[in-house]
């Protein structure tokens, strides 16, 4: 009987240190080594954009003034239909939720805390760290 629980008390230990490891191992730390700060970059004013048929390829740059709601939900930025169309795409941006061409797209505080308002649509306060 001795033997029996000797073993199960080895067992409960095995499983509570490989639980242990898994949990470190898959747990968001925030001094991860591959984990940054967001950046903070400014949006650009003009943009090009390779639009239209191809011949002759002219220079078309997107315009401040387009419809579209406001990218940031503030009135003071530029409306498009895509939220990012004026943001910077570099590398140095990564790890990002959102990925470009480029890299990875760098967002500004004012769109991440619209996003994780909803677009002004988030009526009860929870979490805002996403």
């Amino acid at each position: 009987m001795d033997r029996i629980i000797y073993i199960g008390v080895i067992l409960l230990i095995c499983i509570l240190v490989s639980y242990s490891i898994l949990y470190e191992k898959f747990t968001n730390y925030p001094n991860d080594v591959w984990r940054h700060p967001p950046s903070n970059e400014k949006l650009v004013k003009n943009k090009f954009v390779p639009l239209g048929h191809s011949l002759p390829l002219t220079d078309i740059y997107t315009t401040q003034g387009s419809t579209g709601p406001s990218i940031d939900g503030t009135d003071k930025s530029p409306n498009n239909m895509f939220m990012f169309a004026y943001n910077q795409c570099k590398p140095e941006c990564c790890p990002s939720t959102y990925s470009c061409d480029g890299g990875c797209i760098c967002t500004t505080k004012k769109q991440r805390k619209y996003i994780v308002s909803r677009g002004n649509n988030k009526s009860i306060p929870q979490n805002n760290e996403y």
